[in-house]
């Protein structure tokens, strides 16, 4: 894949068939949104991605009860910006702010 512009979308399954994972491609690189799924179908994480790094937002969600678990947000494949987790219930845990993997403030 590498070298072509050619975009492909990569499903991944459980044994037991299941939807596991949906990965984009564009020239033999990761591009463009990811999803990955418990294995009870429910939606586990989605993540952006341009020219093969994390863009943007991520998003991973709590198994039991859909919930947000956390929230990072990515520029040029580092953590950079606001990131948040939270309790099981939806109840903000804790935040902070990255620049270049590096904690930015208190």
């Amino acid at each position: 894949m590498q070298g072509c512009d050619k975009e492909v979308l990569r499903n991944n399954y459980y044994v037991d068939g299941k939807l596991k994972g949906e990965e984009n491609y564009k020239g033999g690189r990761k591009e463009g949104l990811w999803k990955y799924y418990y294995d009870g179908g429910k939606l586990e994480g989605e993540e952006n991605y341009k020219g093969g790094e994390r863009k943007g937002l991520l998003k991973y969600y709590y198994d039991g009860n859909g919930k947000l678990e956390r929230e990072e947000n990515y520029k040029g494949g580092e953590k950079h910006g606001l990131w948040k987790e939270y309790y099981g219930d939806g109840e903000l845990e804790r935040e902070g702010k990255y620049k270049g993997w590096e904690k930015e403030g208190v």
